[in-house]
């Protein structure tokens, strides 16, 4: 009974401890409780990082160097063999700190009062790891991926031409590139792990260019090589080249189906053309006449000068340039001008505007060359501006051309020659055309004075000099008329009067030591009213034999 009674106060001895040590545990739970209650209770960590003890609003600056961890971390990035290195954080991962640190605040503190209690023991002897809360933003990838100027869509850019001052330069332009930034943002989600090393391609697609850039560089080259050439004109016997410096003038560029062109157009080419070949392509010819009674009659038309360039020059001059000829022949044209047309037709001769006759003694020889020389100048046409070289027009005096031997003056002697007393003729037109009020671009005077001449109006020739050229200096066309007697020549000169010329007097004065000059002056008044005074004149010897110094002349060898 004894025993009894000692095992159950023994028995109740204990549990009454038990009892106490159980009260002394809650109540020591229950002060550390409260004392953590706005702290992170003992034993919980996150990532190597303690937390217990700190205050929850400070939770989350304690957890920043996860943060950095995560957010700072490399992602490497490779694009068409470059690679780039871009913080995970810029590619839109995000640690949610806010997140943990509500864990932690409730880590070791749910549930009923026993799994508190539970817990709270744990805390000593464990650790309680907060799960890292962390999120990735797809549309933050895409948008710094596109940020990313490597990785920008950029259009193909197709070759152009241009031209500045007739210098053509090609841009080759560029190909254009489409980036596949949702596959790789695809990529980089499935990829990425927080604390791994992560590694995506972005692909990327070669946009090429519809016009092949080596195209325009032969389109360049092909009118380089026009320029370089040159295109020569022809027009009749006339020609003249189409240099670069001109032709650059005429480039343009023309849009096509095929990308750009470089054409030649035709703005004032035709005008640069007719100036440079501004000659006549093919002359005119003269109109010929008789003389009836006095009076001009037109027996053939003459024709206008062939002048450069039939309608339509301009194109054929575009298309050759276009096509890349060498050489193109242009067709001329009739002169429309109405004054060739005028000269062409005769109209404008209409009447006699002088006439000088010179007489000699019947059936010498000489006479047979005096009417021979006026037969081969009959009906000689004198455009205004033109000359007639007496000697270039029958050209040397031969037996075969009709001549024989006649007495003329050589150096100063009287002698014997093929053609001889042709200067009868020199001296007959010279007064025609002194009175007709023409000038004269070359002539001489006999060295000797003969008195069947006017004296210090007259003129010689020979071959090949003395000359007699007679120059139109009127504004209208004037025809040479000869007739012939036994004992006279006469030259008349047609035309439309325009001028009345009138000798004015002669003056006499000595030439050299022994010559006699001889001035002749005349006055032109014309149509218009203005007036021109000139003169010719002669030099004539004392005797036959003597030089104008006194000395003897040698007599010329047999």
């Amino acid at each position: 009974m004894a025993m009894v009674k000692l095992l159950t106060r023994i028995l109740s001895g204990v549990a009454i401890g038990l009892l106490v040590v159980i009260l002394v545990g809650i109540a020591t739970w229950q002060i550390d409780f409260r004392r953590q209650q706005d702290q992170v209770m003992r034993g919980v960590a996150a990532r190597g990082i303690e937390l217990g003890g700190v205050r929850i609003e400070q939770v989350e600056g304690r957890l920043s160097p996860i943060v950095d961890e995560i957010e700072n971390a490399i992602v490497t990035i490779s694009s068409d063999g470059t690679t780039f290195e871009i913080p995970a954080g810029e590619l839109g991962v995000n640690v949610d700190t806010e997140a943990m640190a509500e864990r932690a605040a409730t880590a070791r503190r749910d549930g009923g009062p026993m799994e508190r209690l539970r817990s709270w023991v744990d805390s000593y002897r464990d650790t309680e790891r907060i799960g890292l809360e962390w999120s990735l933003d797809r549309r933050q990838t895409r948008q710094r991926l596109l940020a990313e100027p490597a990785f920008a869509n950029a259009a193909p850019r197709e070759p152009s031409l241009s031209l500045e001052n007739g210098t053509i330069e090609v841009d080759r332009g560029r190909e254009g590139r489409h980036v596949n930034i949702d596959a790789a943002v695809n990529d980089f989600v499935e990829a990425y792990r927080p604390f791994n090393n992560t590694t995506i391609e972005v692909t990327t697609r070669i946009i090429p260019r519809k016009l092949n850039p080596q195209v325009l560089v032969r389109r360049k080259n092909r009118i380089e090589g026009i320029l370089r050439r040159g295109l020569r004109v022809e027009v009749g016997e006339e020609s003249m080249t189409l240099t670069s410096n001109i032709l650059r003038e005429l480039l343009v560029l023309r849009d096509s189906k095929e990308g750009q062109v470089i054409r030649f157009v035709g703005d004032g080419l035709g005008d640069i053309i007719e100036d440079a070949i501004d000659e006549e392509i093919a002359p005119a010819t003269d109109p010929t006449f008789e003389v009836v009674d006095g009076e001009p009659r037109v027996v053939s038309a003459g024709t206008v000068p062939q002048i450069c360039c039939a309608d339509g020059s301009q194109k054929l001059l575009v298309d050759a340039l276009n096509r890349g000829d060498e050489k193109i022949e242009l067709e001329s044209v009739p002169s429309e001008d109405p004054t060739d047309q005028a000269l062409a037709s005769g109209e404008w001769v209409t009447e006699q505007v002088s006439s000088f006759t010179t007489e000699h003694a019947c059936c010498e020889s000489r006479v047979a060359n005096i009417h021979r020389f006026a037969d081969l100048t009959q009906g000689v046409y004198l455009n205004p501006g033109e000359s007639v070289s007496l000697n270039g027009h029958v050209g040397e005096r031969t037996e075969e051309k009709g001549f024989v031997s006649g007495g003329f003056i050589s150096r100063g002697r009287l002698v014997q020659d093929i053609g001889g007393g042709v200067s009868q003729y020199a001296t007959t037109i010279f007064n025609a055309a002194f009175f007709a009020g023409l000038d004269f671009d070359t002539y001489q005077s006999h060295s000797l004075y003969i008195s069947r001449y006017p004296r210090g109006r007259e003129a010689t020739i020979s071959f090949p000099a003395p000359d007699l050229e007679i120059n139109n200096s009127t504004d209208y066309p004037v025809l040479i008329w000869n007739s012939y007697t036994d004992t006279s020549i006469t030259v008349s000169m047609y035309s439309t009067e325009n001028v009345r010329v009138l000798e004015t007097g002669q003056s006499e004065g000595t030439w050299g030591e022994v010559c006699t000059k001889v001035d002749t002056f005349r006055q032109r008044t014309y149509s218009d009213g203005s007036e021109v005074g000139d003169s010719v004149f002669a030099i004539y010897r004392p005797d036959e034999g003597i030089s104008c110094d006194g000395t003897e002349i040698p007599a010329p060898e047999d």
